[in-house]
């Protein structure tokens, strides 16, 4: 009975595993019918975007690596690194003792020539004189006439400091930084730029010299509205309806000058054929004068534009060679990223596409927007690949935008808004064209041919023809 009980035990045992066999076979053969892939996607309406993404550095707008034109002995540094700076401030010189000694002597035998040329023409000297003293207050007035200060920053609601007096200086700018003094009541200004003068007090009742060119600077409000402000004072004033009629007046005297010396000179020549060569010889003299001047203009840094001091390599006593980068100095506030975009790239974008920008500082959500300034019209080769220089400007400055953060930029090429689209990777290729796997039913798929447009850069690409919103596409393996 025992053997009987195992005998059945073991044919229903074939049997069961006969029929998981079959249901896998029925399983598998299901599959097959319904496209050998349970991915698929059902069609809707979206918004197809295209973007060239490349990467790049933020860099300053202006950007300068400054040197000497001579080697030469540092003999002061006027800056630091983080110092903001004005354009034609000096910020390092050279040594310069055994040049200013020779430009003494140059100037002092410029001198002795002029005496010698007054002596064999008397009257050329006196109108010399005469003309060049109607110059110089022809120039004086065209560089003192309507003063005006310019306030730092147009927040500011005080009354802007008069200007009074001649001014017999050279053409530039005063740098005026007020500030309270020791004592509560009392204050002070510092200026720079064409004089460097520290800590001046204030006259509550009279107008303040401001430095030692004859300008004098008086306060309108109450000191204390003035405390922590900063003003500028442009020599001459080229924004004043005055400066057109000075300057013009300014140069009749320089051509009355000429008219008047020329007319003297010739009646010198007629009466002492000697006064030819002491005329070249001044004129000599003169030459070595300028000559030495030069020199020594070689031997000073410059700022060639308004910035921040971003670098400095220079020590007082130090001896720099020619080209070796002593200053750098970048604009402040205005920044781009350049960008090489490559060639299969740069025929989708122009000059004023709108952009987005990540910096990698921050992370990967906060965005910047900007607008492409520049396009090269030739291209260069980068790792033997063909790239087109293009240059993305911020479209509003942030303080914390800084030179040399690595930068990504998104340039938006093509948007397709409400149109049908699916994954790019349920959309096949085969000699006939374009076409996707349609789920008709849980055994049946149908092959249908399509067009498509846009391919986005998020993998979706629009159906133009061949598709219905709610049709489910699918994958189906070679």
């Amino acid at each position: 009975m025992l053997q009987k009980i195992k005998n059945t035990w073991k044919k229903k045992k074939i049997w069961i595993i006969i029929g998981i066999i079959a249901l896998a076979l029925i399983l598998v053969g299901s599959s097959k019918k319904s496209g050998d892939s349970n991915e698929t996607y059902t069609v809707e309406k979206r918004t197809i975007t295209e973007y060239v993404e490349v990467a790049g550095k933020v860099q300053s707008n202006d950007f300068a690596e400054l040197g000497f034109e001579v080697n030469g002995k540092i003999s002061s540094v006027m800056v630091g690194i983080g110092d903001s700076v004005a354009r034609g401030e000096t910020l390092v010189r050279l040594d310069t003792s055994t040049l200013q000694a020779d430009l003494a002597d140059a100037q002092a035998n410029v001198s002795i020539k002029q005496a010698e040329l007054t002596n064999t023409g008397t009257s050329l000297s006196a109108v010399t004189l005469k003309q060049d003293a109607l110059v110089n207050s022809a120039y004086q007035t065209l560089l003192s006439s309507a003063l005006v200060t310019e306030p730092n920053s147009a927040n500011y609601t005080q009354a802007a400091p008069t200007i009074s007096g001649r001014y017999s200086g050279d053409e530039g700018y005063y740098k005026i930084l007020v500030d309270r003094a020791n004592t509560l009541n009392d204050f002070t200004f510092s200026v720079f730029g064409i004089e460097k003068i520290l800590d001046t007090e204030i006259e509550e009742t009279t107008p303040t010299a401001i430095g030692t060119k004859g300008l004098f600077i008086d306060f309108p409000d109450e000191l204390s509205d003035y405390n922590d402000t900063t003003w500028y004072l442009y020599i001459p004033n080229v924004k004043s309806s005055e400066y057109a009629f000075n300057y013009n007046m300014y140069q009749e005297a320089l051509r009355e000058r000429d008219r008047a010396i020329d007319a003297a000179e010739a009646d010198v020549r007629g009466n002492d054929a000697s006064l030819s060569i002491d005329q070249a010889q001044l004129a000599q003299a003169k030459a070595a004068v300028e000559g030495i001047q030069a020199q020594i203009a070689q031997r000073v840094i410059r700022a060639s534009f308004n910035g921040v001091v971003s670098g400095i390599d220079a020590e007082i006593g130090e001896i720099v060679s020619v080209g070796s980068t002593v200053v750098a100095i970048v604009s402040s506030g205005d920044f781009e990223i350049e960008l090489d975009v490559p060639e299969i790239d740069v025929s989708k974008i122009e000059v004023d596409n709108d952009v987005d920008i990540r910096l990698d500082a921050f992370g990967s959500i906060e965005m910047w927007s900007g607008k492409i300034v520049a396009i090269s019209q030739s291209e260069t080769y980068v790792d033997g690949v063909p790239v087109y220089q293009t240059n993305v400007r911020f479209t509003e400055p942030d303080a914390r935008i800084r030179s040399g953060l690595s930068a990504t930029v998104m340039i938006m090429t093509e948007s397709r808004d409400n149109v049908l689209a699916v994954p790019s990777e349920y959309v096949d290729r085969d000699k006939d064209g374009r076409f996707v796997n349609i789920v008709i039913s849980e055994d049946e798929i149908e092959r249908r041919d399509v067009v498509v447009g846009l391919r986005g850069s998020d993998g979706f690409i629009e159906i133009i023809e061949g598709l219905l919103v709610g049709e489910v596409v699918t994958i189906v393996e070679a």
